[in-house]
């Protein structure tokens, strides 16, 4: 019980500092008033432009006020006026693709199912409007005391409750990609070459609602596929953990590409030159696409772009820290507190690897393999098959 109290303090703590670092910042480093005055201006125009903003979405007053805020933030972010900036943008929403997917697969699995933790587009939804930093180290602090799984540390519940239905986890991937990445992609398309500027600020709006996307497409995933054969229900336990191994794997995969592309982007920022065609590339290094200012630092942003740089830095490491502490206080609380330390250190040494959110994937996918191997199940149902 202690040591839960502690890891709850600590989440909760985490929350407190993703506040502080993502909301708190922007009153301390002059992004608020930069942000503001936009606001104020009789045109409304985009960040760090003088280019007419849209301002019509849905003809509805309130709504459309909210949409014209989101695309002030996130208008930088698909532009290269600081390279920097659509770099870690690209870095995030891969890595995204990992971590939402473990929510989504939480969601889904036998011990979860009835709880808070099922409703993964309202988890999506809420952190979208209140940051990704300050909402996951509350569902963590959350999942400690509410999840079954938290509580099932070893014994037979635990392998039951850890199981996810083959053809739920099956559409998970496919979710993913038709409700994040696709969305995803579409802002990031060069204006006007390819989309309208009028088109892109629509994607961007499209993008805030890619959890309910990712739900409704897992829906409907999940009723299709087995119609037209592209998964067939598993039966046993062995068989449902393997076709969710299949799915963790592909992930990852997908999560690592994005990785890799943004680190020889970073180490090699001629790379951005010639296929980007930026001219301007002295914003690309490890230092400024990664590390964020310090929350006490007195210094003032000079644009937009680079105050949005800094809250999306804090919100990833902020959110990925809370899921690290979760995952490493389960392997903790069933195998010891030698046993959580190595967790963490595999996920920051897979990091290097795969990127933080998947390497956060994997170590739920470690999870299910303890259970297979605790359980005796992997051997013996497998004879079975």
């Amino acid at each position: 019980m202690a040591s839960r109290l502690t890891a709850t303090a600590a989440l909760l703590g985490l929350s407190a500092l993703g506040y502080t670092s993502i909301i708190g910042l922007t009153a301390r480093n002059g992004w608020g008033e930069r942000f503001n005055e936009y606001n104020e201006r009789a045109v409304a125009v985009l960040p760090d432009t003088e280019i007419p903003a849209r301002t019509h979405f849905t003809g509805v007053p309130g709504v459309d006020h909210i949409f014209v805020q989101a695309v002030k933030f996130f208008y930088p972010c698909v532009v290269g006026q600081l390279p920097a900036l659509p770099l870690f943008s690209l870095y995030f929403a891969g890595q995204v693709i990992a971590l939402h997917s473990l929510l989504v697969l939480e969601g889904l699995r036998l011990g979860n199912k009835g709880t808070i933790f099922a409703y993964t587009a309202i988890w999506g939804s809420l952190y979208q409007c209140v940051p990704f930093g300050i909402t996951i180290p509350i569902y963590c602090a959350l999942y400690l005391w509410l999840s079954p799984l938290a509580k099932y540390s070893k014994g037979p519940k635990r392998i039951e409750s850890l199981s996810i239905e083959s053809v739920q986890a099956f559409a998970t991937l496919p979710a993913i990609i038709l409700g994040f990445v696709v969305p995803s992609a579409l802002p990031a398309l060069p204006s006007p070459r390819i989309v309208s500027l009028e088109q892109k600020q629509l994607f961007l709006i499209v993008w805030q609602f890619f959890p309910i996307l990712v739900s409704i497409s897992h829906r409907i995933f999940t009723v299709l596929a087995p119609k037209v054969g592209l998964v067939k229900a598993s039966t046993t336990l062995a068989g449902k953990y393997d076709d969710a191994k299949e799915v963790y794997r592909q992930v990852i995969y997908m999560a690592q590409i994005s990785h890799i592309a943004v680190m020889t982007f970073v180490f090699i920022p001629q790379a951005v030159q010639a296929v980007f065609k930026i001219s301007d590339i002295s914003s690309i290094n490890p230092f400024t696409v990664f590390l964020p200012m310090s929350i006490v630092s007195p210094r003032q942003v000079t644009s937009m772009a680079e105050g949005a740089l800094s809250l999306l830095q804090y919100d990833f490491y902020c959110g990925s820290a809370a899921l690290l502490g979760l995952v490493s206080y389960l392997s903790g609380s069933a195998y010891g507190f030698t046993a959580g330390v190595w967790t963490a250190t595999k996920i920051l040494l897979k990091s290097l690897l795969v990127g933080p959110g998947a390497a956060l994937l994997w170590a739920f996918w470690d999870r299910d393999e303890e259970a297979l191997r605790d359980a005796g199940v992997e051997k013996s149902e497998k004879k079975d098959q």
